[in-house]
């Protein structure tokens, strides 16, 4: 016999118990109105819904027997689920008779049946307020006082136990009264979730979730010894359902998760918030309130106003997660405990990623899922989402379609396509297209930059394994100043760090960020760290020197706001825990205190002449069409121009030899030469620029 069967056996003894006691009020009321019947005192309907004689036999024999007084104590014991109704609702022996009476029909039709003759009315199958006095009240005295229990304020109204009907106009005492949904799934063992609450209400799987924070889940678990209302701190809205999940399951309790998105707006919020809490009360459950990511939102939502009230009303137990600043601040002072919910770490990240990588049978190796692991920062959602993406994507046609690196592709595409939504608004994708080859720089520069790389992929390895997190604090964000003149290669490096990381750049020009209206600067910095931190994306600031310069005296309210400014971005780089790189022409005007929360300062020299060879010789777009009759060393030590000017020149001639339908010749770098030192401010004569050159073999 199942699990199931045995559950509703023994509810079915406990409810033929409690019936049974309905029976014996019954039976003299039955008796009573018969009699009426026998002495032709018969209602409009007699015959039309049963005899008095089939009324008789719809009741056993013990019971037509009994003239036992009613024992409303008894009957409340009996009643299933008594004590809980009483702990949640306020239900006394009196609601319990009442919701005993209410349960009759819903069970067995003949109570129904026994009803309508009762009351003399094929349509009043319920129990009316007239009918339960009549059962219930000993003596009309009793029966006058106890026409309150039905007031508006009484539990068995306001606490919605009951639901009542009537006809329009129609007296007080023909009140028809039925069980609420909740209350009669409940005393009938019915474990499903309320029809009210489909759509946006969830029982969570009880079973610990792979990924999950075991410290915030221990956190959160311990602070509802303290607090029955626990706010989420993090940025991870997929990392806080698993930690509510893993929370409520230590606490011996099982999670019914809300979105607050899929609420109905056209339903009253406070009969949607007492339905809910009553739902976690029914099931000895914990809530989970999530979908309040709004930022932007500035006015309390009413839902979660109600929801709150009536949590806090009831004692419920309920996990919440949003941005809402309102929410989480305006409640501090009323209890609410705060559990601060980082993004997954390498180790979690692994974790999901073994397995919703599994879910979809692809079959990727464990150093490939530590890769993906290690270099995507991602939520576990974004990491759920990659894999069902990369799972149904097309097929791959090169000739190792089956082997792993192909299925390491597609995830990897996947991944890629999840980040960068939010903040692709905000600034501008720069594709890498440079590689480790096209950057000229001194051995020291590009060992420093490889360094930055590998601090990237393995700091969260080496700060959880290591158990540095709790005394490295923001260490976990990896910021670099790439300082050098115009020219020198520093975009070109942030390119191709994006490309060696996998990861997006997205470009930022901060004179396009800074606002000379007070606070606006502020707001765009903090736009643009936030999506940064939900698109695992590399930030680089050009142009830098905007706002990294120096904090001065303050002589007047310039100076004051132009403070605040650097010092807010002091802050907000130190709790962005992402990549950033920021580019400065001028290395002396930079504060002292960005220095300190920078974990490299790449120097980018201005080039030396055989760095410049170097340079000259990647530079054309095609080399079998560079110019063979220029000496590129003479060119490289004539000329001191930056990686970016020879870049420059070498398109600029490869243009004008494309017009000819020609190879490059002396004449286009020539008159490539002098267009760039107009440029420069530099006008040099074309013969002045053609004698420097001596032909020759490159």
């Amino acid at each position: 016999m199942n699990v199931e069967l045995q559950k509703s056996e023994r509810r079915w003894a406990e409810l033929e118990k409690a019936l049974a006691h309905v029976e014996t009020w019954l039976a003299p009321e039955v008796e009573r109105v018969a009699r009426g019947y026998e002495g032709g005192q018969a209602g409009a309907f007699h015959g039309l819904v049963m005899g008095p004689d089939e009324a008789r036999r719809a009741l056993s024999d013990e019971c037509r027997s009994s003239r036992m007084p009613v024992d409303r104590a008894a009957a409340a014991r009996d009643l299933p689920e008594q004590t809980r109704l009483t702990q949640l609702c306020g239900a006394d022996t009196f609601d319990a008779c009442v919701l005993l009476l209410a349960l009759a029909p819903e069970v067995s039709s003949r109570f129904g049946r026994i009803y309508a003759f009762l009351q003399d009315d094929l349509a009043r199958t319920r129990p009316t307020f007239d009918l339960v006095l009549n059962l219930i009240a000993r003596g009309p005295a009793e029966r006058l006082a106890l026409r309150r229990r039905f007031a508006p304020d009484a539990p068995l109204i306001a606490e919605r136990m009951i639901q009542t009907w009537g006809e329009p106009g129609g007296h007080w005492l023909t009140t028809q009264i039925t069980l609420d949904a909740q209350i009669l799934r409940l005393l009938t063992g019915d474990g499903g979730i309320d029809e009210r609450l489909a759509g946006f209400v969830r029982l969570a799987p009880a079973t610990a979730r792979a990924g999950t924070d075991d410290d915030a889940a221990a956190g959160a678990s311990a602070a509802l010894v303290r607090a029955r209302l626990v706010w989420f701190d993090g940025p991870d809205p997929f990392a806080k359902r698993r930690v509510a999940a893993e929370a409520a399951r230590l606490a011996g309790m099982p999670l019914i998760e809300i979105d607050e998105t899929a609420v109905p707006a056209d339903r009253p919020p406070a009969q949607i918030a007492a339905l809910l809490v009553r739902e976690a009360g029914l099931r000895d459950a914990a809530l989970f309130l999530h979908g309040l990511e709004d930022e932007d939102s500035r006015e309390p939502c009413p839902f979660c106003t109600a929801f709150l009230a009536e949590a806090e009303r009831k004692g419920a137990v309920a996990f919440l997660a949003g941005k809402q600043a309102w929410l989480r601040d305006g409640w501090a002072a009323r209890g609410l405990a705060r559990v601060a919910v980082p993004r997954p770490d390498a180790s979690a990240r692994q974790a999901i990623w073994t397995t919703s990588l599994a879910v979809h049978d692809l079959g990727l190796t464990a150093d490939q899922i530590r890769v993906l692991a290690q270099r995507y920062r991602l939520t576990g959602r974004q990491i759920e989402t990659a894999a069902a993406v990369a799972a149904a994507a097309e097929p791959d046609v090169r000739p190792d379609a089956a082997s792993p690196s192909a299925a390491f592709r597609r995830v990897v595409a996947a991944t890629c396509a999840q980040t960068g939504q939010r903040i692709g608004a905000l600034a501008a994708r720069r594709p890498p297209r440079a590689r480790w080859e096209d950057l000229i720089l001194p051995e020291d520069a590009l060992r420093q930059l490889r360094e930055l790389c590998r601090r990237v992929e393995l700091r969260d390895s080496v700060l959880s394994r290591w158990s540095e997190r709790h005394r490295a604090g923001s260490a976990r964000g990896v910021h670099a100043l790439f300082a050098g003149s115009s020219g020198t290669g520093k975009t070109m490096a942030a390119e191709i760090i994006a490309g060696e990381l996998g990861l997006d750049l997205f470009r930022i020009s901060l004179p396009n960020t800074v606002s000379k209206y007070i606070g606006e600067t502020e707001k765009n910095l903090d736009r643009i760290f936030d999506a940064a931190e939900d698109s695992n994306a590399i930030l680089f600031f050009d142009e830098a020197d905007a706002i990294l310069g120096k904090r001065s005296e303050v002589r007047d309210s310039h100076d004051r706001y132009a403070n605040l400014e650097i010092s807010y971005l002091l802050q907000r780089m130190e709790e962005f825990d992402g990549v950033s790189i920021l580019a400065s022409n001028l290395r002396a005007n930079i504060d002292d205190a960005f220095t300190r929360r920078l974990a490299f300062v790449i120097h980018f020299p201005f080039p030396d002449a055989a760095h410049r060879r170097r340079i000259w010789e990647g530079a054309w777009p095609d080399p079998d069409r560079r110019p063979r009759d220029i000496d590129l060393n003479r060119l490289a030590s004539q000329f001191k121009l930056s990686g970016g000017s020879i870049s420059n020149i070498a398109i600029a001639a490869s243009f004008l030899a494309a017009e000819r339908g020609q190879d490059v010749v002396t004449g286009d770098v020539v008159t490539a030469l002098r267009r760039e030192f107009q440029k420069l401010g530099k006008p040099a004569a074309e013969q002045e620029l053609r004698d420097s050159l001596t032909a020759g073999a490159a």
